[in-house]
């Protein structure tokens, strides 16, 4: 959080240096990552607590993260709306009620989803055309409000447009550290330690102290805005047709919304990504009560160094555009290129001997006695046994380590990328509210139509490992778009050097492991001895201690040991 503020201060537009003081500009932020924590908090919470209405399978869950995605694209445009209409202080104004207004839902909310929903109207899960509605309706309220939230403070401190990128940054990024620390936090301590209703309640306790700092911070931000000059909002009109983003970054697209369709792109490979993903590692730790929290937090925790990193790259850079083209290209390649590496590495390398022997066992770390050691490590370091320290190296290896390699870099790429994006389409900062709220509108519902397909019809049908396949090669179009803004095709040699890149590409999905392959792989095992079976549900198979499986058998679920 102090990087961010040496950073953009260092900037002399900032809005550190705008606001007149360093301390204030950290209150900001501070905020704003109170508001992500507390926004991922519910998130886990209510999830599990729906779970108990709708259902605990993939059908279910996709509908209930579709449901959320929907209220937080839904506020992103309001919010981007009324941003670019409202004085300065209405802006502030409006994002402290919109805070309480989250506190207040959470007060009640399990009581909607628990006493009403779950308890009273079990039926209405019944139907799969009611199911969707009821829970699009029951977290419209809180997601509406969270989506607004970014436009309105962006918008509140921007004075200039040089700044946009920076400051937009360094909100997004810090209220993506929230989030991380709040998904954590819940999965690993908060619901542990005050469970559902005693975190909901501390969530909504954030939310009240965000708004009241909000409304302190208030007339510093407002005498910022007096003194940078900020036109009215109602000098705040339309669009127009010839608006043109900035002439710095590439003249692939000129007008704004064709930028909000590339990112809408971007959020459906990021989301499906994650589903991916999520099953991938879920196999590979075997799934407890604790994967679910643990993977979000890491994924969203990558997002947050990414654009933090992003903020001082972008502000150097001079074709932005180019660079997001590029880092968005990457992140497919390096999801596929991890995975490939890791399944020949976990068989051929004898470093990762323990790792094969964790695939092939039948029940996952035990995270309590694990907790228990690393605690007891803390405290009291040569008490702990062999077993203790090898179990601790086990957890941090299934928890920490295996999630960071597989999701850390390519969400980095994802992060990195946000600033770059910011620099190419603020140009005007009449409209920086509109395209903050389009922009994230567009990316949330690529990602709704991600969850959507990924979770509903790829994983179902085609499977795991087939849809990433699908996915770097969808990933191939912002290779093609870049190698079309680098004008090769008036250059042979670059021409030539575009097209390997492309059927780079293309190899590398050919060469992901069969579904067989790789299935044998993450359960300790080779091909031959295993035989297993993907749907939307999940992952199952069965593992014999010969090819012909006239020995014992194992039942595996996901990962995790069912029968013998």
């Amino acid at each position: 959080m102090g990087d961010a503020a040496v950073e953009l201060r260092s900037q002399g537009r900032s809005i550190a240096m705008s606001i007149g003081d360093r301390a204030v500009y950290r209150f900001v932020l501070l905020i704003f990552f109170t508001s992500g924590f507390a926004a991922l908090l519910y998130q886990v919470i209510w999830q599990r607590a729906l779970a108990h209405f709708s259902g605990a399978d993939v059908y279910s869950i996709t509908i209930i993260v579709t449901a959320f995605m929907a209220g937080l694209g839904c506020g992103s445009l309001a919010g981007g709306y009324l941003a670019d209409r409202l004085t300065p202080a209405r802006r502030i104004f409006l994002f402290a009620i919109a805070e309480f207004a989250i506190a207040a839902f959470a007060m009640v909310s399990l009581w909607l989803y628990h006493d009403l929903l779950y308890s009273r109207l079990p039926h209405l899960a019944g139907s799969a055309v009611i199911l969707p509605i009821v829970l699009f309706v029951s977290l419209l309220w809180p997601t509406f409000f969270m989506g607004m939230s970014l436009p309105l403070l962006a918008k509140a401190l921007t004075h200039r447009v040089e700044s946009a990128s920076g400051v937009l940054g360094s909100l997004y990024g810090i209220n993506t550290l929230g989030a991380a620390a709040g998904a954590l936090l819940s999965t690993w301590v908060l619901m542990r330690t005050l469970g559902f209703e005693g975190s909901v309640r501390l969530g909504a306790a954030l939310n009240a102290l965000a708004a009241v700092g909000a409304l302190v911070i208030a007339p510093y931000i407002l005498a910022s805005a007096r003194a940078a000059h900020e036109p009215p909002a109602e000098s705040a009109g339309e669009p127009r047709e010839n608006d043109r983003v900035a002439a710095a970054s590439t003249d692939l697209f000129v007008r704004p919304r064709t930028w909000f369709a590339v990112y809408g792109v971007s959020g459906f490979i990021a989301l499906s990504l994650e589903i991916v993903w999520f099953r991938l590692v879920g196999v590979i730790t075997k799934p407890t009560a604790f994967s679910f929290g643990n993977l979000l937090g890491i994924f969203l925790a990558g997002l947050a160094v990414g654009t933090f990193a992003g903020i001082r790259w972008s502000r150097r850079s001079t074709k932005p555009a180019l660079v997001f083209l590029a880092l968005q290209a990457g992140i497919p390649i390096y999801a596929a290129l991890s995975l490939i590496v890791l399944s020949a590495a976990v068989q051929g390398v004898d470093f990762m001997a323990p790792m094969w022997a964790y695939l092939g066992q039948y029940e996952p770390v035990e995270v309590g006695r694990a907790l228990t050691a690393i605690s007891t490590s803390a405290t009291a370091p040569g008490t702990v046994s062999p077993a203790g320290k090898a179990l601790i190296g086990q957890f941090v290896t299934m928890y920490l380590m295996v999630p960071m390699i597989i999701i850390g870099p390519p969400t980095v790429m994802m992060g990195l990328s946000f600033p770059f994006l910011q620099k190419v389409v603020q140009s005007d900062l009449a409209f920086l509210g509109r395209r903050v709220g389009w922009l994230q509108a567009a990316n949330i519902f690529g990602s709704m139509t991600g969850a959507v397909l990924t979770g509903w019809v790829l994983l179902r049908y085609i499977g795991t490992v087939s849809a990433l396949r699908m996915l770097v090669a969808l990933g191939a179009l912002f290779l093609v778009l870049l190698l079309q803004a680098l004008k090769v095709r008036k250059n042979p040699l670059r021409l030539a050097a575009g097209i390997a890149a492309v059927a780079g590409v293309v190899a590398i999905g050919a060469t992901l492991p069969s579904s067989s392959s790789m299935w044998a792989t993450l359960h300790g095992t080779t091909p031959d001895k295993a035989i297993s079976a993907e749907d939307g549900s999940g992952l199952s198979l069965l593992k014999g201690t010969d090819s012909r499986f006239t020995g014992e058998t194992t039942v595996y679920a996901n990962g995790l040991g069912q029968s013998d």
